[in-house]
């Protein structure tokens, strides 16, 4: 688990990130697919989000098999 620093900054990245958090909270588990329809992303750009989030402990992945070239 990342320390609050950690989780500040990856909740402050984008517009996008803490309505992640709070889509995952009140949806369950979603998909990078389904991220990216509600708030208008590419699949990709859904993809970076919940691999930072995953980094900053904020939220889990289910499926690492997936690269993301930045």
């Amino acid at each position: 688990m990342s320390g609050p620093r950690e989780i500040i900054a990856a909740l402050g990245r984008s517009g996008n990130t803490a309505g992640i958090v709070a889509h995952l909270a009140a949806t369950g588990p979603s998909s990078a697919d389904e991220i990216s329809r509600v708030f208008s992303l590419t699949r990709t750009g859904a993809r970076k989000q919940l691999v930072r989030l995953d980094a900053a402990g904020v939220v889990e992945l289910e499926d690492r098999s997936f690269r993301i070239i930045a």
